[in-house]
């Protein structure tokens, strides 16, 4: 294998999984600040809303002067946005590193050159990901299938609007005619990864919550702690390891939008035969291709 994982390059889904780590194992170092910034912020959130959860759960009296479930709900409706802000963040981290790659071959980003117009992206795709969203809510709302079939598109509009920019009509378009001929390998590409990244995830909350309610039945006394205290404090340290794990699936994202567009445009082969002859680094993003 190269010292560098070439991005731009066709892959079968077995290679998108395996060279998705390979990927992620080489950059750790340059993407672990940022990340690690941006997990701590989405851990910290979590974990408060959590203690926040369980006062307003603990009793009915507590119930009622808390707000009732209308504050539980606002506590829900918290975690799903700043979730997604969190996911969205450390997509933008990805996109940035590959891009700075491609750009500055053989040269590892700062976190500042990382975080190098987070905000104006950052913006950019969330306006994006606002009506993708609420055509992916009615489609589940309606029918099951077509949510499904549509949430493979959602999943890459992201690389499309960050790497070819456009309208949200134009990106949603290029997005479905990428995916079109390849959908099953593109929804495999991502739910591998996160069926395992679920199942570890379970694993541990399922070990937070057992040594929760062991601690409570060992000393009663102890309940309002172990429930407003410890379970948060548990929950942290859950969203901050999975918020890197979490990477996996993203890159394998990013690897099979490549892959899918060298399988239409070819670019990467376009790359290679404007560098004929000439001499310097290679770039990550443009070697070999498989067809």
């Amino acid at each position: 294998m190269n010292d560098l994982i070439q991005v731009r390059k066709s892959r079968e889904l077995g290679a998108i999984l395996g060279d998705s780590f390979n990927f992620l194992k080489e950059n750790l170092k340059p993407i672990f600040i940022p990340i690690f910034i941006i997990a701590i912020l989405h851990a910290t959130i979590y974990a408060l809303l959590i203690y926040k959860g369980f006062i307003v759960v603990s009793s009915s009296n507590a119930l009622l002067r808390s707000g009732g479930f209308g504050s539980l709900f606002l506590s829900q409706f918290i975690v799903i946005v700043t979730s997604g802000i969190a996911y969205l963040s450390i997509y933008i981290i990805l996109f940035r590193l590959i891009e700075f790659k491609s750009e500055n071959p053989g040269i590892n980003p700062t976190t500042n050159d990382l975080f190098k117009g987070f905000t104006s992206h950052f913006f950019r795709l969330f306006l994006i990901g606002i009506p993708s969203i609420i055509i992916l809510f009615f489609l589940f709302l309606l029918l099951i299938i077509p949510g499904i079939w549509f949430y493979v598109i959602y999943l890459f509009l992201f690389p499309v609007a960050f790497f070819e920019k456009g309208s949200f009509g134009q990106i949603l378009s290029r997005t479905r005619s990428l995916v079109k001929d390849n959908w099953w390998n593109s929804f495999l590409s991502f739910f591998i990864p996160q069926i395992i990244l679920a199942i570890i995830g379970a694993i541990f909350a399922g070990i937070i919550i057992a040594a929760s309610a062991y601690t409570v039945i060992q000393d009663n006394s102890n309940i309002a702690s172990t429930m407003t205290i410890g379970l948060p404090i548990g929950y942290f340290f859950l969203i901050l390891g999975l918020s890197f794990l979490n990477l996996w699936p993203l890159t394998c994202i990013v690897l099979q939008y490549f892959n899918l567009v060298e399988r239409k445009d070819h670019l990467g082969l376009f790359k290679n035969l404007d560098t004929l002859g000439t001499e310097g680094p290679k770039l990550e993003v443009g070697g070999p291709q498989e067809y």
